[in-house]
């Protein structure tokens, strides 16, 4: 019963900072203040790579930005997906039936025909 609560806490509480990432990003001039700032890790990450990459040239592509954004895109998909399934995981725990046992069935019962 404890786990299902906290897969459901733990789903809930990473949705809702994977939307207020994308709000803050996305929607709300300026720099980002969401608490994950996948945009900024990501930068922070691929700037180096995406440099060495270019190896001597200077400056940033013009598909540096794109780049970042897909990625971004991405990373929030990914995020939502991992909170909502484990939402879904925690309610489907619950609803799980138990297989209907031979013993339990009279002959005349039509459900029990499967163990005939």
């Amino acid at each position: 019963m404890i786990i299902p609560t906290v897969e459901i806490i733990a789903g809930i509480v990473l949705v809702v900072l994977a939307l207020r990432d994308v709000f803050d990003t996305v929607v709300v001039p300026g720099e980002s203040r969401g608490a994950l700032r996948v945009a900024r890790r990501l930068l922070a990450i691929m700037l180096p790579v995406w440099k060495w990459a270019r190896r001597g040239k200077s400056g940033v592509s013009t598909s540096f930005a794109p780049a970042i954004l897909m990625g971004s895109f991405l990373i929030w998909m990914v995020l939502l997906w991992l909170g909502f399934g484990l939402i879904a995981h925690a309610l489907a725990i619950g609803s799980r039936r138990q297989p209907i046992s031979r013993r339990h069935c009279s002959s005349s019962e039509a459900h029990c025909a499967r163990w005939d």
